[in-house]
């Protein structure tokens, strides 16, 4: 009886702390990144998903220190890398705002809610979902553009704004 309490707390454990399944693509990506990804495999990795490293950005923005740039034909992706060589946050960019209402249900499907948060970009307010779940500090980022025909989903460890 002991042992089957013991596995059903490592297995609650393992739930609770460990990496959720995405089945849209998208997701999954940017989820696979931050968790499977160092900077040292970055790259061969994302020439296994099929893309190629533009630029390495070097920023000394605050906390961060460094974008890695890749991209392939329909998507650009770059990951954050703060000054003690952690990944902050990964971002995609892709072609199609049709793909925004699939990863959004998703997310809510998984537990997430949504705060929607206006930012000024370039002379233009833009709105923002920003994608929380209880008692994790890692956030998910989409958004929209349908002028340019394109959306972004993010991931990582981002502040509230």
């Amino acid at each position: 009886m002991k042992k089957l309490i013991l596995l059903l707390l490592l297995l609650q454990g393992s739930i609770v702390f460990g990496q959720i399944k995405f089945e849209n693509k998208k997701i999954a990506l940017v989820n696979d990144i931050y968790f499977k990804t160092t900077k040292d495999n970055i790259d061969s990795f994302m020439k296994e998903k099929g893309f190629e490293k533009e630029d390495v950005e070097q920023l000394n923005d605050g906390e961060i220190k460094e974008v890695y740039i890749f991209s392939s034909q329909i998507e650009s992706i770059e990951v954050y890398y703060t000054k003690a060589n952690k990944i902050q946050g990964v971002s995609c960019i892709y072609d199609g705002v049709p793909n925004a209402i699939f990863i959004e249900m998703e997310l809510k499907n998984k537990g997430y809610t949504a705060k929607i948060v206006k930012q000024d970009f370039g002379g233009e307010t833009i709105s923002k979902n920003v994608w929380s779940k209880t008692g994790s500090k890692l956030k998910f980022i989409t958004s929209s553009d349908e002028k340019e025909k394109m959306g972004v989903v993010a991931f990582g460890n981002y502040e509230e704004e």
